[in-house]
């Protein structure tokens, strides 16, 4: 039995002031905190061992079992494998097993995910109305009243369809596109049927930059789009949903294809992100706008699949503005976009330093699917239309029905 204390007047000392140690120098065992827990040598082990000239400093053949790999093999049937080939097949699943708390956490948050993406790009009012619904979820889920939930999702909500219509049938025959004819009739059978001027509201509308007219005819011309074309981003006007990249641009070119002193610039060319960056070369960017001096040019922008917004330059006053209806975190993105086309101009063009926010009149966007139709307005009033003022759920009807005339 050997005794070993470390004296220092370090306060950084390993030991403890004036702790004393015994080690059995028969198996090497100390009374640290150290070997006693861990089952290994210790330093004092290591000091004795090489001040008494021993040949290891480590006691190799004395280590405790539990280190050793020879245990660990005797605890273990090793698989051993033939000399044939084999190969490795799918894992599969089991259709009614039963899944653990993890994994049931996992498929969750996947879920829950998603909608707090969508959430953090919402405008503050429309974020409100959401996490109060979202808590309303919340409540039944923690009282087990799942059947409630199931009820609810299984209703025709007004967000499927039918916005300019007052009806759900045309969503349900849009839904199922097993053929063109089935989707013609139905959408005819509903336009024909319902009174449209009970849901669309053309009084005070009949002049002006923004003038309505009624057409009998749009059921027919509705009726002989073939659904499995390009033409059939047309029906994109008449559900309550987020227009597409490609019923943008069909307006943009109506409207202003023609037009002198205004262009329209694709987003897709520019190959825009939600960060703010442009994916496309610079030089490409910039050869496409060499052409530029005094226009107005237009950029809508759809910011992650979800949300639309809208750069504005004036090059004849050397004014750029980007505009977002909801005034949501996006804006942020838009205007690191409008900054890398300030840089591209030509050198001919009026440049600004800086792009301002818009502010067309229209009032904050209180929905989740009419920010294609703010951009499209903001767009009319910067080249000169009409204020509109604040609009109403009823003049965003009109302005849908105005612009599916316009594709038509």
């Amino acid at each position: 039995m050997i005794l070993i204390q470390h004296n220092s007047d370090n306060e950084d000392a390993l030991d403890e002031p004036r702790a004393e140690y015994s080690v059995n120098k028969r198996d090497w065992v100390c009374s640290c905190l150290f070997m006693s827990s861990r089952l290994l040598p210790c330093r004092h082990v290591f000091y004795l061992r090489k001040a008494l000239n021993y040949e290891n400093v480590i006691p190799t053949q004395l280590l405790n079992p539990r280190w050793l790999i020879s245990t660990l093999r005797s605890k273990n049937d090793v698989v051993e494998f033939s000399g044939e080939s084999f190969a490795m097949a799918p894992v599969m699943q089991e259709p009614n097993v039963v899944w653990d708390s993890n994994r049931k956490f996992r498929e969750a948050s996947a879920v829950t995910k998603t909608i707090n993406e969508h959430l953090s790009g919402l405008g503050m009012r429309e974020y409100k109305t959401a996490i109060r619904a979202l808590h309303n979820i919340a409540t039944l889920f923690k009282h087990g009243q799942f059947d409630v939930i199931l009820d609810a999702s299984e209703q025709r909500l007004e967000c499927h369809g039918g916005e300019l219509f007052g009806d759900t049938e045309f969503a349900d025959a849009l839904s199922e596109n097993d053929s063109n004819s089935v989707v013609n009739e139905a959408s005819a059978g509903v336009l024909e049927g319902a009174d449209i001027s009970h849901s669309i509201k053309f009084a005070g509308h009949e002049t002006g930059s923004f003038a309505i007219e009624k057409d009998p005819d749009l059921p027919e011309k509705l009726k002989s789009i073939p659904i499995m074309t390009s033409k059939a981003t047309i029906l994109d006007w008449t559900a309550r949903q987020l227009i597409s990249d490609e019923a943008m641009m069909d307006v943009l070119s109506r409207k202003y294809g023609s037009a002198s002193g205004i262009s329209v610039i694709d987003p897709s060319s520019l190959g825009v992100v939600v960060e703010g960056t442009v994916r496309a070369p610079r030089k490409d960017i910039q050869r496409g706008m060499a052409s530029l001096s005094t226009e107005k040019v237009l950029v809508p922008l759809n910011c992650g699949g979800n949300h639309w917004c809208a750069i504005l330059m004036d090059l004849s006053k050397g004014e750029c503005y980007v505009y977002d209806s909801t005034a949501s975190s996006y804006i942020s993105s838009v205007r690191a976009v409008a900054q890398t086309m300030l840089d591209l101009l030509p050198p001919g063009a009026h440049k600004t330093f800086r792009a301002r926010i818009y502010d067309p009149g229209l009032g904050i966007q209180s929905d989740n699917y009419n920010c294609g139709i703010y951009v499209l307005l903001a767009f009319e009033i910067f080249c000169e239309a009409e204020p509109l003022g604040l609009v109403n759920r009823s003049m965003l009807q009109c302005m849908r029905y105005r612009y599916l005339r316009m594709c038509l």
